[in-house]
């Protein structure tokens, strides 16, 4: 019997273990998706700086071409 009991003890330590492993483990996926998440947000936020970059150089490419086509009408 004492045999037995010490592999119920054994299996309840075990058991302790693993729980704590997953809570741990759990924590970490929580932590991830969270950063993630910040990434992602960081990421819509430079495409649209990339956007209005790509807007703002198409417009003074524009400007330059029309200043330079005044100035030098040969072209």
């Amino acid at each position: 019997m004492p045999d037995l009991q010490q592999k119920i003890v054994k299996a309840e330590h075990r058991s302790d273990e693993l729980l704590h492993q997953k809570q741990i483990i759990v924590s970490d996926n929580q932590a991830q998706a969270q950063r993630f998440a910040a990434l992602r947000q960081e990421h819509q936020a430079l495409l649209r700086q990339h956007e209005a970059l790509q807007q703002t150089f198409a417009r003074e490419r524009s400007r330059l071409a029309a200043f330079l086509g005044k100035t030098n009408p040969a072209q």
